[in-house]
């Protein structure tokens, strides 16, 4: 089940404004980010998630992500995009910069919660 919700978060987390549109939370991924109960997911939420998928995927433990762990969810020019300064790895911060965009789209009533 956590490896079906890191996908989740990889697919939001992409750097392409088509996944927006195309990715959709239901009650069972609510429930699961919704850390206290309250129906919505909160920005705060979000980033615990976003932050625990991040450590998943970093296989290697080396603190950035490369092009090959992330290869089975995000397209090489979705990698790019998130690889802001180029050195072809997803730095913690351009993960986190990416996610908050994400949110922020995905927040179509800007309350600051995924409802």
């Amino acid at each position: 089940m956590k490896l079906i919700k890191v996908s989740l978060a990889l697919l939001i987390a992409s750097a392409s404004p088509l996944w927006a549109d195309r990715v959709q939370l239901d009650a069972e991924d609510v429930f699961f980010l919704d850390a206290n109960g309250d129906g919505a997911i909160s920005g705060p939420e979000f980033a615990e998630f976003a932050y625990f998928a991040f450590r998943t995927i970093d296989t290697n433990g080396s603190g950035t992500l490369s092009l090959r762990e992330v290869e089975k969810h995000l397209t090489s020019d979705d990698f790019s995009v998130m690889d802001a300064n180029a050195d072809g790895h997803i730095s913690k911060q351009e993960w986190a910069r990416q996610l908050n965009k994400d949110f922020a789209a995905a927040d179509q009533d800007q309350d600051g919660l995924l409802d």
